[in-house]
């Protein structure tokens, strides 16, 4: 997995590749912590190039989201590959996160 951070004014994009596996959560985490949340009002994690993607990590991507509510900010999901939608639907994920297909 890799993580590439892009900051603009009140917003991160956080560009996630690659197989996102229990592993890989710890990155993923650190990654977000290191955020200057206090300017920030969204978050948006990028994943339309993740291939696998654990149960963890949908753990992750909860707790991103809670920690950015609390901050009276959103966290956004894009991009998504079609396995991807797919699990979210499923899982009724996809009433939980915002999620837009073009980042």
């Amino acid at each position: 997995m890799t993580c590439e951070i892009d900051l603009r004014d009140n917003l991160a994009r956080l560009v996630v590749s690659g197989d996102v596996r229990e592993g890989d959560v710890g990155p993923l985490k650190a990654h977000y912590a290191s955020l200057p949340h206090s300017r920030l009002s969204e978050v948006v994690f990028d994943l339309g190039g993740v291939g696998r993607f654990g149960s963890t990590a949908i753990g992750v991507l909860l707790h991103c989201r809670q920690d950015m509510l609390v901050r009276g900010g959103c966290l956004r999901l894009c991009g998504l590959p079609g396995h991807l939608r797919e699990l979210f639907w499923a899982m009724r994920l996809d009433t939980v996160f915002v999620i837009d297909q073009g980042c």
